[in-house]
């Protein structure tokens, strides 16, 4: 009852409650317009995000709701726990309509996910929509963040209005909705002039109208119409008005702002992932024949990308991600229902069904617009999905696998004619920096290319010039070609008399050589479609993009026609025949000449027996004395150093290559463990390189651990067995490691160390 009277007292002291009904019914219809206009413009402040006409019907939806249940509370004189009971009410029974439409039965009925949605929405929506790139649409749950925005701020704006004594302040919580709109909403707002200063004047034409009739009622005033007031209010708005148009540009800057969402790291980081270029020739030894996948849309000859490569080390050309100095080139995000892309070409809708295929890369075809997930796994799939709008690869953290299908809507560009790219120059982008570059590689780009007038000439003058080359997958029936597209392999590819290689090696070439002649570059790997649905391991590719002023992102293809053989005549040259010389006779041998008679050699007889016999106590005693040391310290002490040298040799002549490297690493961890720091045996090498640096203090100065292990990794894991001079070269490398590590302790303990049996024991 107590709370039923402070209802009744809230009210009865409010402007509303003394109005006549007549009066109640105007003031209901304004305020109840007045809120509705301000979230209108509200939603305004997050279309940029969503993209999408239902926003509109979200928030206006949820205010209405809001504004209805705000008015039945007033009329029955309802506590604040009613009403906040009345609102989550309202909550689930209109949010699968308005907020979840697609998770609903016929729109209406909802399903245990749209509870679900529903339910989890208010807290775990606001990350999502801020880590999604926009527009978003309706993607899940994510319109709970502007609807739950609508509830209250139409519920507490109503109440605010009908309930207080100030209700020309029931304009703030729709206020405090149109910032957070601002705050989370993307870089690039809406029309920003045209929506603050709507703003401001609904807000000054509401506050005024109200403030009026509040002191009417308690002058008890006729509320008589006065043209004089009418033309100062007229004025007052022009001048408002004016200066809101004038001031807001001044204050607000260009369009582009700072936000919440700009404010967020990117969520994903791609050094976890090997480069995908890598298992280029798996395709062919391991796949050649596998269906990998089906496409159903695709026409013959398209492109489908299962990543775009932007960043050379000399051992393999990666995926980056999280470069401050080519943000748009490597920054992943998710995505919503649609993805933003205004390039211009041929729309297609494709459906992509794995087979043989198990990568966290995701085919996409041209520039992807819309990926929608299907199957038992569609859930995980859409929500660990990423992608890179700049360079159109998408991966996917939940990992692809055989019987995951999913459907692209995207825009195949057309590729302009040779005469608009030999006229076109370079185009301005930043791309991770290369390195590790082979000087060849760099001549041969000046030689062939570095006297075009253009950067698109020169193009197409690197592009004709490797496909003089020859092809060659390496296989028993094809000329040599080594896998690969590290350093040392590119090298070889144009050291050679003739150039011999696949996809892989020209692809990568042109691009390296592009980009010493000035013009951003990077390579697509994918495959190419033929004249079935069927993808299988043979069709695999790797092309070469070039950014071109005015025609954007353009596909060059450097690789011969695979037709395009090296000659059985040219593979292998017998040396040349070197004309025959026969040797002399070798030189006369001198006779012996026989000593004189005074040097001749004289027998000496046996030396005396000792008589002297042994003292056997006395062999004894001293067998004592030196033996039980020889025993407990001597033999203990061989015997740990050289298990130690043993082991190591061991790992330093392992039959397997790679098992060398792997073993070299393992020889730090081990000296590591002996010195007593014991890094984590099921951790990675990279994370056991992090453990080093914490522990060992002067590996700073020494080596870095970090790319050490980094190396291991790719050396280990990489297809084909690195070389015996690559794994000389990465002991070699460690010895600077175990420097620091010397220098990083007391010397006692590292003498002490090499007596240890820690690395023996076995970590549990």
């Amino acid at each position: 009852m107590s709370g039923a009277r402070r209802g009744v007292s809230a009210v009865d002291n409010s402007s509303f409650a003394t109005t006549t009904p007549k009066g109640k019914a105007l003031w209901l219809g304004v305020d109840a317009a007045a809120l509705l206009a301000l979230l209108a413009l509200t939603a305004l402040a997050f279309f940029p995000v969503y993209g999408t006409g239902w926003l509109f019907v979200t928030v206006l939806g949820f205010g209405a709701v809001g504004i209805g249940l705000a008015v039945l509370s007033t009329l029955r004189r309802f506590g604040v726990a009613v009403t906040a009971a009345l609102a989550l009410l309202a909550w689930f029974l209109f949010g699968g309509l308005l907020a979840m439409p697609s998770s609903t039965v016929a729109a209406v009925v909802p399903t245990p996910r749209t509870l679900f949605g529903l339910l989890v929405g208010p807290v775990t929506a606001w990350r999502d929509m801020l880590t999604l790139d926009p527009p978003i649409g309706e993607t899940f749950n994510l319109l709970t963040v502007p609807g739950l925005i609508g509830l209250v701020a139409g519920l507490t704006g109503m109440l605010v209005s009908l309930r207080s004594r100030l209700p020309m302040l029931a304009w703030i919580p729709p206020a405090v909705g149109y910032l957070i709109g601002v705050l989370v909403g993307s870089q690039v707002a809406f029309r920003p002039v045209v929506v603050g200063v709507g703003f401001f004047l609904v807000v000054l034409i509401w506050t005024t109208y109200r403030r009026f009739l509040v002191r009417g009622s308690l002058s008890s005033a006729t509320g008589r119409f006065r043209p004089l007031r009418a033309l100062l209010a007229a004025a007052t708005l022009a001048v408002a008005g004016l200066l809101a148009a004038t001031l807001v540009p001044l204050i607000a800057g260009a369009a582009q702002r700072d936000t919440i969402r700009a404010a967020i790291e990117p969520p994903i980081d791609l050094q976890q992932y090997s480069s995908p270029l890598q298992a280029y020739r798996a395709n062919i030894t391991e796949h050649r024949e596998d269906t990998l996948m089906t496409v159903v849309g695709a026409q013959k000859d398209e492109i489908l990308r299962v990543a775009t490569l932007d960043r050379y080390d000399g051992l393999s050309y990666d995926v980056s991600s999280l470069d401050d100095s080519a943000v748009d080139a490597t920054t992943f995000t998710r995505v919503g229902q649609w993805i933003a892309d205004d390039t211009d070409g041929t729309p297609v809708d494709a459906t992509v069904t794995l087979k043989d295929y198990r990568s966290a890369w995701t085919p996409t075809i041209g520039r992807t617009t819309s990926i929608e997930f299907h199957g038992s796994r569609r859930i995980a799939l859409g929500e660990n999905f990423f992608y890179n709008r700049s360079s159109g690869t998408g991966i996917d953290t939940a990992v692809l696998q055989g019987g995951d299908s999913y459907s692209l809507q995207a825009v195949i560009p057309e590729r302009p004619d040779d005469a608009k790219i030999a006229a076109a120059h370079a185009g301005t982008y930043s791309l991770p920096a290369s390195s590790n570059v082979p000087e060849i590689v760099l001549s041969r780009a000046q030689a062939i290319a570095g006297d075009e007038a253009t950067a698109g000439s020169a193009a197409l003058k690197l592009e004709a010039a490797l496909r003089e080359g020859y092809f060659s997958h390496g296989q028993a029936d094809e000329a040599e070609s080594l896998p690969g597209h590290s350093e040392r392999r590119l090298i070889t590819l144009f050291e050679s008399q003739n150039l011999v290689g696949d996809h892989e090696q020209y692809a990568v070439a042109m691009a390296l050589m592009a980009r010493e002649l000035g013009m951003p570059a990077r390579v697509i790997y994918g495959y190419r479609v033929g004249g079935t649905q069927t993808i299988s391991g043979a069709q695999v590719g790797a092309w070469t993009e070039v950014l071109l002023d005015d025609l954007g992102w353009v596909t060059f293809d450097p690789t011969p026609p695979e037709d395009r053989i090296l000659p059985k005549d040219e593979e292998h040259k017998p040396p040349e025949q070197q004309p025959f010389v026969e040797n002399p006779p070798p030189p006369p041998l001198r006779p012996e000449v026989p000593p004189p008679d005074d040097q001749v050699p004289i027998a000496t007889g046996d030396a005396p027996e000792d008589q002297n016999q042994i003292d056997w106590a006395r062999v004894g005693a001293v067998a004592l004395l030196t033996g039980i040391p020889l025993l407990t310290i001597v033999l203990p002490i061989v015997l740990i150093v050289g298990l130690k040298a043993r082991r190591r040799s061991r790992r330093r002549n392992d039959p397997v290559v790679a098992n060398r490297i792997a073993g070299a690493w393992s020889e730090l961890v081990d000296r590591a463990r002996d010195v007593g720091r014991s890094p984590s045996v099921s951790a990675t090498r990279s994370e056991q390189a992090e453990a080093f640096k914490e522990d060992f203090r002067n590996l700073r100065d020494a080596s870095d651990p970090i790319s050490l292990a980094k190396e291991a990794d790719w050396l280990v894991f990489a297809p084909g067995e690195p070389s015996e001079g690559r794994a000389k070269d990465y002991w070699a490398a460690t010895s600077p490691v175990k420097r620091g590590m010397r220098r990083s302790v007391n010397w006692l303990r590292w003498v002490v160390s090499h007596l240890s049996t820690k690395s023996f024991r076995r970590i549990r």
